[in-house]
């Protein structure tokens, strides 16, 4: 099994609807390795855009998070009413980590409301393990592979993050959270704003225009 193989196993053993593989790394560094479908690859993309959602929580607790019933859930607001647009009624995350190393989380959806049994758990749990270890063999083996060979690569947002930090003078942590601010304002995905600014088709690191006396001229 490979890597891209990792979230067509796990819709195979639980019988969910979809399922994507997230490594974590702090900012920008967090990227979508496998996703069993595109609604799954939009939840996950939401997930990082938003620095919100249930394998968020599952990475930094190293549980379980489990959301049975979305629409009577008051977590992650922006992301739920998303993820109920794209028919996701269900997301359960599970933490990906290995000899105490953290490498990410799976996040499964189900169309439906559900409840997961206790047999669905222990495979799933099973599951996790198997795929923390392929996960981690993985980086060790290839730590100077070309990132952009990953199709969900957020490496764009990486480098649109650098760029925002140098035009503003602020912390990369608030470099990220400008670009997402501008992400939302025009109703894009943060992956695709920050293209657009690394390629220079975005205006949103242009010098704000000089103030005028109303009269044509610059203020002293």
């Amino acid at each position: 099994m490979t890597p891209g193989d990792l979230s067509a196993a796990f819709v195979a053993s639980t019988g969910l609807d979809g399922a994507a593989i997230t490594t974590f790394a702090s900012g920008p560094g967090a990227e979508t390795m496998d996703a069993s479908d595109a609604t799954s690859a939009r939840i996950d993309e939401l997930q990082l855009d938003l620095g919100i959602g249930p394998g968020w929580d599952a990475h930094a607790t190293q549980a379980s998070v489990l959301a049975s019933d979305l629409a009577r859930d008051e977590r992650w607001p922006a992301l739920r009413d998303a993820c109920l647009a794209l028919g996701s009624r269900a997301l359960f995350a599970f933490p990906l980590a290995f000899g105490g190393m953290r490498i990410g989380a799976v996040t499964t959806y189900a169309a439906e409301p559900r409840t997961l049994d206790d047999d669905v758990l222990a495979r799933l749990t099973e599951r996790t393990r198997s795929a923390s270890m392929l996960l981690l063999l993985d980086t060790v083996r290839e730590a100077d592979r070309d990132t952009s060979r990953n199709p969900r690569s957020r490496r764009t947002v990486h480098q649109a993050t650098g760029m925002v930090l140098a035009r503003f003078g602020v912390s990369a942590p608030d470099a990220l959270a400008l670009l997402q601010a501008h992400a939302y304002t025009v109703g894009l995905p943060v992956a695709q704003v920050a293209a657009d600014i690394v390629e220079g088709r975005s205006r949103f690191l242009d010098p704000e225009p000089a103030a005028t006396d109303g009269l044509g001229e610059e203020r002293p």
